[in-house]
């Protein structure tokens, strides 16, 4: 949980100084239990030619980007 705080807290920094949309939910499972879920997604322009495109998703058990 600690790190997804931390990638939650470094996204919002991300969002504030880009076009990004980002997601923020929580998933209900089989169990009864309530999962956390965090998508971001981002362009951020570089140069005129050149822009940076971005994607993250956090769940509990499972996390990856892409740049």
């Amino acid at each position: 949980m600690k790190n997804l705080t931390i990638l939650f807290l470094l996204m919002i920094v991300f969002v504030s100084s880009a076009n990004a949309q980002l997601e923020v939910y929580g998933r209900y499972t089989k169990n009864g239990k309530v999962e956390p879920d965090v998508n971001i997604f981002g362009v951020k322009k570089i140069s005129e030619k050149i822009n940076l495109t971005y994607f993250a998703l956090v769940e509990e058990k499972w996390s990856e980007a892409l740049k």
